[in-house]
């Protein structure tokens, strides 16, 4: 659990003013409705002063909106979401370091950091350029068969559409999987192709069967092939049904799906 308390809002104020005075810009400031009363009186004591806006938490929160006006960007290091949010605008993102947190937090902001997306945030605001992630997800959605397998393609656009039909985010997927958001990008364009063991805990999170993700698959057949669920789910035996996948007759492949169910049930 991350905290963000009165010493910790004095810290960032403190950053923050460092860095308008530096700079001369203004500031748009906004907490969240898990912010507590202190740190938010901290904040907005210490930077009553500046030019800009600071809004409490009360009513809609201007986030979106900031965000669009911003040259730079400065979030806490507690939320993924925020993070990811100011990580679409392509604009530098500088994290905040607050006490706490997870292993599963310090991957997320190491992982950004490596891409070149985001810094930590010292009181200095710096200029960088980075692809947005809502950018890079288009591009591989508009011409992902061009880059990578048609297989992982495939089965990344059957997870995406799962998870939009749930109206689950990346992250939260990420979250349930113990991963990173950009690895959820990466499966979802094909850039990274799933093990079994992966692709069966995303069929759990997801709630479907693991052959949905094979259903339709380009270049099968009119007909997708079956995937028999209750076969140990190896990486040996994904890729033996990509393999399956691929056998454009569909009566041929009908038959060697028969053939690995009879020889399973032998085994």
């Amino acid at each position: 659990v991350f905290r963000l308390g009165a010493a910790e809002a004095r810290t960032l104020a403190a950053r923050l003013r460092q860095a308008q005075a530096a700079t001369g810009g203004s500031l748009l400031v906004t907490v969240s409705r898990r912010t507590g009363r202190e740190a938010v009186e901290e904040l907005r004591a210490a930077l009553a002063e500046l030019p800009g806006r600071f809004h409490d938490g009360s009513g809609a929160n201007p986030y979106f909106a900031f965000l669009g006006l911003a040259d730079a960007v400065v979030v806490t290091c507690d939320s993924v979401n925020m993070a990811c949010e100011a990580a679409a605008t392509g604009k530098p993102v500088h994290v905040f370091d607050l006490p706490g947190g997870s292993a599963k937090f310090t991957r997320f902001h190491d992982d950004l950091r490596a891409a070149g997306i985001a810094r930590r945030f010292t009181g200095e605001i710096g200029t960088w350029s980075y692809r947005p992630l809502a950018e890079t997800s288009r591009i591989a959605r508009e011409d992902p068969a061009t880059m990578y397998h048609p297989t992982d393609v495939h089965i990344g656009r059957r997870l995406r559409e799962k998870r939009i039909a749930l109206g689950m985010s990346q992250s939260a997927l990420a979250e349930k999987l113990g991963i990173t958001f950009q690895q959820v990008q990466k499966y979802e364009s094909g850039a990274n192709r799933m093990g079994g063991s992966r692709l069966w805990d995303v069929a759990n999170v997801l709630g479907v069967p693991v052959g949905y993700f094979f259903e339709g698959l380009p270049g099968s057949g009119a007909k997708p092939a079956p995937v028999n669920d209750g076969l140990p789910l190896s990486r040996q035996t994904l890729e033996l049904a990509r393999a399956i996948n691929a056998i454009p007759e569909g009566e041929v492949r009908d038959q060697v799906v028969k053939l690995v169910k009879a020889f399973a049930k032998t085994a």
